[in-house]
């Protein structure tokens, strides 16, 4: 996966809609690179609502570069991408269109609004913010941890993966005035687990929600989704009514929210030296889960 997605905290847009000049834009030449990155900061620099003005200038400064460029597909993946960087005085802005399906934003919220609008009005396309649900979360980390310590000698997982958090939500009923919790699991208590697993034949999250249960006394509705490819199912309908779920979940090498925030760390391919790769083809499957998710979305409204 592309050193551009790495170590930026995004912010991730489902494209929905999408039309044949988009498509061609994620693998367009330079020429035609260029000729969009003008456009664009035309329209950012005529099209500047007086009422943002100054807020924007305080955090950004004056728009100093607009530059777009073609993110290659890795030698795993054909999914083409389209880096727009914006360099501001203060600081620097970025946009990735990763295949048709999503965007990945790290910009203030009004700009990004002026970005969607640009996209929205040249492409003729719908976008959204991606919200994700808790069961893309726990088969993210399921099929992550298992992938990875398949393929990792046990002292480069510890350096990709480090110590797992998992952030709990809680619903007015259960308790009124705790929203969160946080809960910390050490890497030799992951790793534990992982083999537990394997020899039980139970899922990982099954052996981290018996753990907790455990030690805590607190039960985690922690599980695999039965369906591999979690389609539009009452799993995600029913995620934002559960009095528990997890809402966010990070290690070493990646977070990952409900909230639709996404990070890599490309600390963590470093740390597994020569097996980098691995590592880095796990973060492209994450990606591509979020694609899949994005479209079974558009595909039932």
């Amino acid at each position: 996966m592309n050193q551009a997605y790495y170590d930026t905290s995004w912010t991730l847009l489902a494209v929905t809609d999408t039309t044949a000049t988009y498509r061609d834009l994620l693998s367009a030449n330079e020429r035609s690179l260029s000729r969009r990155a003008g456009q664009l900061h035309e329209h950012l620099n005529n099209n500047r609502p007086t009422y943002i003005d100054d807020d924007e200038n305080a955090k950004t400064g004056g728009l100093r570069e607009c530059t777009w460029t073609t993110i290659p597909p890795s030698a795993r993946s054909e999914a083409h991408g389209c880096l727009i960087t914006l360099t501001y005085d203060r600081t620097t802005c970025k946009f990735v269109l990763y295949t048709d399906s999503i965007i990945l934003a790290k910009a203030p919220a009004a700009l990004t609004k002026r970005i969607i609008s640009f996209l929205s009005e040249a492409f003729s396309l719908t976008i959204t913010p991606l919200k994700l649900p808790t069961s893309t979360l726990q088969r993210t980390l399921q099929d992550y941890l298992i992938n990875l310590h398949a393929s990792l000698p046990p002292n480069h997982l510890q350096s990709a993966i480090g110590t797992l958090k998992l952030t709990l939500s809680f619903s007015g009923p259960i308790s009124p005035h705790l929203r969160t919790l946080d809960i910390d699991v050490p890497y030799d208590t992951m790793q534990h687990l992982l083999s537990s697993a394997s020899t039980t034949q139970m899922s990982f999250l099954a052996e981290l929600a018996k753990h907790i249960q455990s030690r805590t006394g607190l039960k985690i509705p922690l599980s695999v989704p039965k369906d591999p490819n979690e389609g539009h199912s009452s799993t995600d309908s029913t995620d934002e009514n559960a009095t528990i779920r997890i809402s966010r979940i990070s290690c070493s090498a990646f977070a990952i929210s409900v909230e639709g925030r996404l990070k890599f760390s490309i600390s963590a391919v470093d740390g597994a030296i020569e097996h980098g790769d691995v590592v880095k083809n796990a973060n492209e499957q994450i990606l591509q889960r979020i694609v899949d998710k994005a479209s079974q979305r558009a595909n039932h409204g």
